[in-house]
């Protein structure tokens, strides 16, 4: 049989609560600084993915203080926003195929305006 683990010390469990609200005080100034940029899909998806790790340190400080119910609901929260994430990401390539796609048929254009133009000579 094995040994029952002896449960944290207070003092190690607010340790480990410090340690995440610190590192979420340091993402939400990034965040800030984000958002005072000029938006695009890519700050989107830098804020979408700060918002992710936030709530997994939200998380982690409620799994530390045993809370089930702010377990389930950040769970499902951090579920919404990689669902997000997913969504910009998609959408930044989609925009980027389309880039691609435009500057193709340009080149395209460009090829037929100069076999037309050789052809008139």
């Amino acid at each position: 049989m094995g040994r029952t683990l002896k449960p944290a010390p207070a003092d190690t469990k607010q340790t480990k609560v410090d340690a995440l609200l610190a590192a979420n005080e340091l993402l939400e100034i990034e965040r800030v600084a984000i958002m005072s940029r000029p938006r695009t899909v890519a700050g989107q998806i830098e804020h979408q993915w700060l918002s992710v790790q936030m709530l997994s340190n939200l998380r982690s400080i409620a799994m530390v203080r045993g809370k089930v119910s702010e377990i389930v609901a950040l769970t499902n929260a951090i579920d919404k926003a990689e669902d997000a994430l997913r969504g910009l990401q998609k959408n930044k390539i989609d925009d980027e195929l389309s880039a691609m796609a435009a500057r193709i048929e340009g080149f395209d254009d460009a090829r037929h305006i100069l076999a037309d133009a050789k052809d008139d000579e």
